[in-house]
């Protein structure tokens, strides 16, 4: 972010800000921390993949299933802004500049996003047609340790792992946008009352709606898009984990892999998967032939895993 030279009193301002998205990210976490296990759906290459080499894939974010993923949530957040636009006052300068600088052209050669998902669905049709080889495949059962809020932050974006659990609700997502937008626009009301010999000079004041503007975008805004999507994929009820950081410090650290013929950039992502505890459920998948156990079971004893092996419980039959 900006650390551009500020008056005391509005850098203050900026500082408010960002303490107080701070503590709304940090009250999200809490209130939505991974208590059951979450599931996997994989094919059965993935599922080998992933078990011997205790490694989860994170797929570049354009890359995923829903065309309109960041930009679905982005679309609700510009509701919430247009209204601001049309207000009065020199604020409604802020929020036309948040608006343009908000868009997915603006940010995306700077920040990249690599999602891995899960559901909390042990054993739902869809995501066994759609993720796992049209129902012959497997959902990988991990337990909620792995998933819990602990990783520090870290200036290697490979070092940091965030989990956010999906939000099908155009209304409750825009609640969520409106939030930290409701928050700037409360600070830029006081610095109107306590630093306008500051706000009377031009460049100052757009130099600090700028840096606002840009803090409120990388928090919560952003995250408030990438854990949201368009509620006709409700039914996959998904929890993500999340690799994101500047552009830059990816540069040379992502490889690539061709699914269907396409190049999709990606990142492997190491989790304990052979210690004790941690895999409590392989799924198979409906449609899997006679035997599939078997196989399943040969994998787990190789690396000493002791998981039971269960069959999902739905009549499907592929066509």
């Amino acid at each position: 972010m900006p650390k551009a030279e500020l008056p005391h009193t509005l850098q203050g301002a900026i500082e408010d800000y960002n303490a107080w998205a701070d503590r709304y990210m940090r009250s999200v976490e809490r209130r939505h921390a991974i208590q059951k296990p979450l599931y996997h759906y994989t094919d059965a290459n993935g599922l080998k993949g992933i078990i011997e080499n205790q490694e989860i894939w994170f797929t570049d974010f354009r890359y995923l299933n829903d065309p309109s993923e960041l930009s679905h949530g982005m679309n609700l957040a510009h509701g919430v802004i247009a209204k601001g636009v049309a207000g009065a006052s020199w604020i409604k300068h802020f929020y036309a500049m948040l608006g343009g600088m908000f868009s997915i052209d603006n940010f995306s050669d700077h920040i990249r996003f690599f999602i891995a998902s899960f559901s909390r669905d042990r054993d739902e049709l869809g995501q066994w047609r759609a993720y796992a080889d049209n129902g012959r495949g497997f959902a990988l059962g991990l337990s909620p340790k792995l998933f819990a809020p602990d990783d520090p932050l870290d200036k290697d974006p490979l070092k940091n792992l965030v989990v956010g659990p999906i939000v099908y609700d155009n209304a409750a997502t825009k609640r969520r946008q409106a939030m930290p937008i409701k928050k700037a626009h409360d600070i830029l009301a006081k610095s109107e009352w306590y630093a306008s010999k500051h706000l009377n000079n031009g460049k100052i004041l757009r130099q600090f709606l700028d840096n606002l503007a840009r803090y409120v975008i990388a928090s919560p805004l952003i995250w408030n898009c990438l854990v949201c999507k368009h509620p006709a994929y409700k039914s996959e009820n998904e929890v993500r984990l999340i690799i994101l950081g500047l552009s830059k410090l990816f540069k040379g650290r992502v490889p690539v892999r061709i699914r269907k013929g396409e190049v999709v950039p990606y990142i492997p992502r190491q989790l304990p998967l052979h210690t004790p505890g941690n895999i409590v459920e392989i799924v198979i998948g409906p449609a899997a032939p006679l035997g599939t156990e078997e196989g399943v079971r040969a994998l787990l004893d190789k690396f000493k895993i002791n998981a039971p092996i269960r069959r999902s419980t739905i009549p499907y039959r592929p066509v």
